[in-house]
């Protein structure tokens, strides 16, 4: 509970800053905040994480959910997908909310 009011806390203390802040210093530095280029850097780390962990262990995530799917019968590439078709469309939306 206490981190839910830090956070809470937090937010309104942003909100503060931005109401203070003159339109023309916002309009300014909003050329630096690009989300299409935020995406980029995050699917690339994503992916920098992905091969560092491949090369490192010899763990190769592309053949884990056909092992699970032999062993368990559970498809885990239908899981992840829809997981992933959920948090895209809530992200965009998220991200479209912001804009």
């Amino acid at each position: 509970m206490g981190s839910f009011f830090k956070i809470v806390i937090y937010i309104i203390i942003i909100l503060i800053i931005f109401a203070i802040l003159p339109k023309s210093f916002l309009d300014k530095i909003k050329k630096y905040f690009n989300w299409e280029i935020f995406w980029q850097t995050l699917k690339k780390g994503f992916d920098n994480l992905m091969n560092f962990i491949k090369e490192a262990t010899g763990l190769d995530f592309s053949k884990i959910p056909a092992s699970i799917k032999q062993a368990f019968g559970i498809d885990i590439i239908a899981i992840w997908s829809d997981i992933k078709n959920f948090l895209a469309n809530f992200f965009m939306r998220l991200a479209s909310f912001f804009r």
